[in-house]
């Protein structure tokens, strides 16, 4: 309703996606609420129907602890796995730091 309660404009919606139009029961206006500013506003209610769908739980799945023994009683993979991680250290120190922001 416009301030000179002639002119009816069509301006409260209720703004949705197209594929949720269904899920709306009823709207209605109030024209009787006041709204707090000076507005040509209108309480607009809306019934809506739902359907909650049950939360699926995903399977526990535990991992296994790792399997040292072969880190233990293998040479060969002992001396690969060292190779591993000083490759990882000395690339570490190749990187350049700046400690000069603080």
């Amino acid at each position: 309703m416009s301030h000179d309660r002639v002119t009816k404009k069509e301006i409260d919606h209720v703004p949705t996606r197209q594929r949720d139009r269904g899920l709306f029961k009823s709207c209605r206006v109030y024209r009787g609420a006041e709204a707090l500013a000076n507005t040509d506003h209108l309480l607009l209610a809306s019934d809506l129907r739902l359907t909650l769908l049950k939360a699926r739980r995903k399977p526990l799945v535990c991992q296994a602890p790792f399997d040292t023994t072969h880190l233990i009683q293998d040479a060969a993979v002992q001396q690969q796995y060292v190779v591993t991680v000083q490759n990882k250290f000395d690339s570490l120190g190749t990187l350049q730091h700046d400690y000069s922001q603080g």
